[in-house]
C-alpha cells in the first residue's frame, strides 16, 4: 500500500487536479475545489466513506472520474461506501445499488 504522501500525488492526478496542485483554495472552480475535498478524504483510506452529492458540481467526465475513484478505493481498503446523491449519472457508474426511499446506498463487497 502506498503511503499517505504517495497517495496525494496519484489522488490529484486521477481526479484531473495535478496543474492545480499549487493553486490556492480561493483559486480553484467550485468543480476543482470539490474533487480537491474528495481527495482529501480519501488520503487516508478511511473504513467507510459518506459522499454527500460528491458530483453535484461536476460535468459528465469528472463525475466519471470520481465516481471509478470512489468505487476503486472503497475497493482497495475494503471500505463501505455511501453515497447520497439525486444524480441519474452517478447511480449509472455504480454497481451495486440499493433504493432507499429517495435516496441510493453503496455498499463494497
Amino acid at each position: 500500500h502506498a503511503t499517505e504522501g504517495e497517495r496525494v500525488p496519484m489522488l490529484i492526478e486521477r481526479l484531473g487536479l495535478a496543474h492545480r496542485a499549487h493553486a490556492r483554495p480561493r483559486e480553484l472552480s467550485q468543480g476543482e475545489a470539490q474533487r480537491a475535498a474528495i481527495a482529501r478524504a480519501l488520503i487516508g483510506r478511511p473504513d467507510l466513506i459518506i459522499a454527500d452529492e460528491p458530483t453535484s458540481a461536476l460535468d459528465r467526465a469528472n463525475m466519471e472520474k470520481v465516481a471509478e475513484l470512489l468505487r476503486e478505493c472503497a475497493g482497495e481498503a475494503g471500505a463501505s461506501l455511501l453515497i447520497v446523491t439525486h444524480d441519474d449519472r452517478l447511480r449509472d457508474h455504480i454497481t451495486s445499488v440499493r433504493q432507499i426511499g429517495p435516496m441510493a446506498a453503496e455498499s463494497a463487497a
